[in-house]
């Protein structure tokens, strides 16, 4: 059985954490300009969370 899920995503520009977070994923961790694309291109890295619907038959 699944208990969590995690995922990674790069943080700001893009809006990933808006775009997980209405599919109900939720921020767990985030490491701030932790990746680095190019010398004046610094983004954070971010721990998302999803946990499994829980089932009424189990």
């Amino acid at each position: 059985m699944v208990e969590m899920t995690e995922k990674f995503v790069r943080g700001r520009k893009e809006g990933l954490e808006d775009f997980y977070g209405r599919l109900g994923w939720r921020e767990a961790g985030r490491w701030p300009s932790a990746l680095r694309f190019a010398p004046d291109d610094t983004r954070d890295e971010v721990l998302m969370l999803l946990a499994p619907p829980l089932a009424d038959n189990l």
